[in-house]
């Protein structure tokens, strides 16, 4: 526990650059899972499959890792079980697509549909950190505010199946300097 808190501070700590290579931000969530499996004694299974070349990949730091939080928290009961898994595409040549997908309780549609007019940016609504989704309309917002409108997240969900986060950032690893 105390092996992975530490990485996980050193991590968050650590600003060389605002971008990371995705291997950093995954070695970094595989710290938090260990970590919370230990101190709440759940058993939250995460698995990716990524192939190597997009191991290297620069991504925004710090972009994955409050959607598995919020995996963590909110997909399966305290001390309940979870399966979170990562995969990565590409969509046309030209959008780099990142799922972090649970199997967990799913989120209610009437919030579904909240949290997604949010993320389109049709809510007038303000913000209500613990009903809908701060943490992920910040990480949607930095998004898009570096890489443009067509990158950013988006959510899926099935109460009582899953819900799928997935970020779109560009393909060209070139664009993706600093913030």
């Amino acid at each position: 526990a105390l092996v992975s808190l530490g990485s996980q501070l050193r991590y968050s700590m650590q600003w060389r650059s605002d971008t990371v290579a995705l291997s950093e931000e995954l070695a970094n969530i595989h710290s938090y899972v260990r970590f919370i499996n230990f101190m709440e004694g759940g058993s939250i299974e995460l698995t990716a499959d990524l192939p190597q070349e997009v191991l290297r990949y620069t991504i925004p730091k710090m972009c994955m890792q409050p959607i598995v939080e919020n995996a963590v928290h909110h997909a399966a009961p305290s001390g309940g079980s979870v399966r979170i898994h990562i995969t990565v595409s590409v969509e046309n040549e030209s959008l780099l697509l990142i799922e972090i997908r649970d199997d967990g309780a799913g989120v209610d549609p009437e919030m579904l549909s909240s949290l997604q007019a949010v993320l389109r940016g049709d809510s007038d609504s303000p913000i209500v950190t613990s009903k809908n989704g701060l943490g992920l309309e910040n990480v949607h917002k930095r998004i898009q505010l570096h890489y443009g409108k067509n990158c950013g997240l988006w959510i899926d969900s099935v109460q009582g199946a899953y819900t799928c986060v997935t970020i779109r950032l560009p393909w060209e690893n070139v664009n993706l300097g600093g913030w």
